[in-house]
């Protein structure tokens, strides 16, 4: 919320929800392509177990997004794993572009 107000933040994630959202409802179909999940693994003791239950259950849900798609835990992160374990996030793009070319070459 306090992103939302900080003018030097103006182009945070935070303040694109309301319109990714209403872009995304404005689709009939997502197109065939691979769909990689990344979870971080370490609990968030600040977050109630019924909150991180709800955001995994919604992550799992994008996987049935594409029959192309992965799950990955990032068992030693929590929300920010580009930070923590930039590996995992790295290999997982380059899966993924791997994949995507495969797919334009065929």
């Amino acid at each position: 919320m306090f992103d939302s107000l900080s003018s030097h933040k103006q182009f945070n994630e935070v303040n694109f929800v309301k319109k990714t959202v209403d872009q995304m409802q404005q689709i009939d179909t997502f197109p065939e392509m691979p769909v990689f999940v990344i979870t971080g693994g370490q609990e968030n003791r600040m977050m109630p177990e019924e909150i991180r239950k709800k955001r995994l259950k919604n992550q799992l849900e994008l996987l049935s997004l594409s029959r192309n798609s992965k799950h990955i835990v990032a068992k030693k992160s929590g929300h920010f794993l580009q930070l923590s374990e930039p590996t995992i996030v790295i290999d997982s793009i380059k899966d993924c572009a791997e994949q995507l070319n495969k797919t334009n070459h065929n």
